[in-house]
């Protein structure tokens, strides 16, 4: 697919692509004009079992309201070549809804256990 482009706040070009799995790519002017990177929501993977075993580990509970709202407010996070670059949540907010205008889906993993 061609992949789509918005631009952020600063006029800064956000290009995104993505599979019918929901697997979200991400190329972003501000951290990478040639690569892509996979793109990751903080809130949702905090909800994956391992995850969520992990945080469990360090003493936090993904869960409690507090925690699940400071996640939100974290926003999400590229990988590109092994390399993670956090993107802000407002980015995020605009990533997903561009995905979702274009037909694109978001996975909801937060009706997993």
């Amino acid at each position: 697919m061609k992949p789509i482009k918005i631009k952020n706040e600063y006029n800064e070009t956000i290009e995104l692509k993505w599979d019918e799995d929901g697997n979200i790519q991400v190329r972003h002017s501000d951290i990478d004009k040639e690569h892509f990177g996979k793109f990751h929501e903080f809130a949702k993977r905090s909800r994956q079992p391992q995850i969520k075993e992990s945080l469990k580990g360090k003493g936090i509970d993904a869960n409690n309201p507090q925690a699940k709202e400071l996640l939100e407010k974290m926003g999400g996070y590229l990988v590109i070549h092994g390399e993670t670059f956090f993107i802000n949540a407002e980015e995020t907010a605009m990533i997903l809804e561009a995905v979702k205008q274009h037909g694109g889906i978001v996975p909801n993993w937060s009706s997993q256990p």
